[in-house]
């Protein structure tokens, strides 16, 4: 898995669009790291006033199908394009969700 940290009301967001994408950028950034994606989360937390989320990417599952991308940037940030809800998983206060 790698982790993307938001908050409530992004992920709100994806599961009505049904993906998550990128918000003003080219690519979704994401982490191998579950603690660095905490601690984005609680920034957005802090900005939005709503509940830290992480939503996580099932590789293995995402990169199935060949059409899917991933990219490892310099700094070690993976980059994905949109990913459709049925790949991912989120966590909010510890506890599992599915989208």
């Amino acid at each position: 898995y790698i982790f993307h940290g938001t908050c409530e009301k992004y992920a709100a967001i994806i599961m009505n669009e049904g993906l998550i994408k990128p918000m003003g950028r080219q690519f979704v950034q994401w982490s191998d790291k579950l603690e660095v994606a905490n601690v984005r989360a609680d920034q957005r937390k802090n900005w939005t006033k709503t509940n830290p989320v992480v939503i996580w990417l099932n590789v293995k599952e995402y990169l199935v199908n060949p059409d899917n991308k991933l990219y490892l940037s310099v700094n070690n940030v993976y980059l994905t394009p949109e990913v459709p809800k049925r790949f991912l998983l989120e966590t909010m206060n510890g506890v599992f969700q599915t989208i």
